[in-house]
């Protein structure tokens, strides 16, 4: 499969994502993370105008995957393998605050917030028991989608929160909608979730 190769600004390595993952967005500002373990690095880049694809192809759109060619083994290189993750959890860690808690992300729309006392207000998915005021009802959302190696991706993305949502430890902005990857931490509020991929 052809790919698209997308240097880093910061730390100048070499990011290789698949044109036909590219495809959708075709004129489309995207935000990309690096590929390098070390960087994560998020940069913005303008999708080149790409030709459609053929009307008989198989082609489904997806969303934007980095891929980093220095994780390719020589063995593997150009075969894009990577091992199936079937599932995703979110572990909320304690403070003051907020008691540990644990969620298991569904396919689809995950819309994270704040546990309302208050009957009539908004219902997150997944619902954080917590006085951490500082996180909205509805406050970032991480997308589970399939991918063609019939494990799965998770996107994620603010849904207009108050104050923010930090992906280790950088600010989203209203348009960034990230990848995640095993470990990452996310921050609402004051309030630090893990992301963990199995």
């Amino acid at each position: 499969m052809e790919k698209q190769q997308l240097r880093c600004p910061k730390c100048q390595k070499i990011t290789e994502v698949n044109k036909e993952k590219l495809r959708p967005y075709s004129g489309q500002k995207v935000t990309i993370t690096c590929g390098e373990t070390s960087c994560k690095c998020k940069f913005q880049i303008t999708v080149p105008a790409f030709a459609p694809p053929p009307p008989d192809s198989k082609y489904e759109p997806t969303y934007v995957e980095p891929k980093s060619s220095s994780s390719v083994s020589e063995d593997n290189k150009g075969t894009d393998k990577q091992a199936k993750i079937l599932s995703a959890r979110l572990s909320v860690l304690k403070n003051d605050k907020t008691a540990p808690q644990s969620f298991v992300l569904h396919e689809g729309i995950n819309i994270i917030g704040r546990l309302s006392k208050h009957a009539g207000d908004y219902v997150p998915d997944i619902k954080i028991v917590t006085n951490d005021t500082f996180i909205s009802k509805k406050h970032c959302q991480i997308t589970m989608v399939k991918n063609r190696n019939n494990g799965i991706d998770c996107i994620l993305k603010d849904a207009g929160s108050a104050n923010g949502t930090y992906l280790n430890n950088t600010k989203l902005s209203k348009e960034d909608e990230i990848f995640l990857g095993d470990a990452d931490t996310i921050l609402i509020g004051d309030t630090n979730i893990t992301f963990e991929l199995k």
